[in-house]
């Protein structure tokens, strides 16, 4: 018996009865109830008269269930895996495969699809360590950096709430992307998933990661700088309370600071680093004169001497 699995959009794709009861409860469900879905006549072998018998119509809703979509939903539920043909999923239409999936109450596709989404498509979602001056392991190539943010915002929708892919990106820009990763994606996302970002970055600011905050504070404004102006204002804002924590962390603990490594490569390398050297200075210079931060001015002084 073949069954009409139809988009709102008016797509139509037949499948057996057996087939779509013993892969989908939502659609076993369906089909137990004959006043979910129309019927239409079935066409004859050679479609000059119609069979006796109708096949009935499931209407199923556009997005998620794109034409793309259905191939790769369909592929599955016959052959039990997404590696049945050729083709390859992309990240937008694993996104809309991941939600089909969910709809239809798939939970092996869903565990598939977001395993295929981490590992193939975002290679591993790791950030690299940097073990004595070299990247380790992870990846923060293009299409990483890319997708990421991406991810969690897809991850953390009202109709997703993938709490592993949420994890996973949320943990690559604290393990050190978000400097790589600050575009549009976050800017649109909900103000507590930013919140929860910020407070995460502003906790590892370590006195040993102060010099390495603020590189990647200007790393992230010249990406926000190309975005447009309503996404750029946004984060903008975000990159003003990681520089407030950052800049607290700097004058509360200079002392200490100026003995780090980075800090002391900044004072040796003339050419390299000087932008960066005069920038720490020039925030030192306008906290000071805050009153917040004007009893730190003598150990200030004192280390810089």
């Amino acid at each position: 018996d073949l069954e009409g699995v139809q988009e709102e959009d008016g797509r139509i794709f037949s499948a057996h009865r057996f087939i779509l009861c013993s892969r989908s409860p939502y659609l076993h469900q369906v089909l137990l109830n004959s006043g979910a879905f129309q019927t239409h006549p079935a066409a004859s072998q050679h479609g000059s008269t119609p069979a006796p018998l109708d096949i009935p119509e499931i209407v199923l809703p556009s997005p998620p269930f794109t034409p793309l979509a259905m191939y790769f939903i369909l592929g599955y539920l016959y052959s039990g895996t997404l590696a049945f043909a050729h083709r390859t999923l992309d990240l937008i239409t694993a996104f809309s495969v991941m939600k089909c999936a969910m709809f239809l109450e798939i939970d092996p596709l869903v565990a598939e699809v977001e395993a295929f989404i981490r590992e193939d498509i975002c290679h591993g979602v790791c950030y690299p360590r940097i073990v004595l001056g070299k990247e380790m392991g992870g990846c923060n190539c293009k299409k990483c950096v890319k997708r990421i943010p991406k991810v969690l915002r897809f991850a953390v929708a009202p109709d997703v709430q993938a709490a592993r892919l949420k994890e996973d990106a949320m943990q690559y820009l604290l393990q050190g992307g978000w400097s790589d990763c600050w575009n549009k994606d976050l800017a649109n996302l909900d103000e507590s998933i930013q919140d929860e970002l910020i407070v995460g970055i502003c906790n590892q600011i370590s006195v040993s990661k102060v010099v390495t905050t603020y590189r990647k504070i200007t790393m992230a404004q010249n990406q926000a700088n190309s975005e447009k102006a309503e996404s750029m204002d946004i984060l903008q804002d975000m990159l003003e309370t990681i520089r407030a924590s950052v800049r607290q962390r700097l004058v509360e603990n200079f002392q200490g600071v100026v003995r780090e490594p980075d800090f002391l490569g900044l004072i040796k390398d003339e050419i390299m680093d000087r932008s960066m050297r005069d920038l720490i200075m020039q925030e030192l210079e306008e906290a000071v004169r805050k009153a917040e931060f004007c009893q730190h001015a003598p150990r200030i002084y004192e280390a810089c001497l």
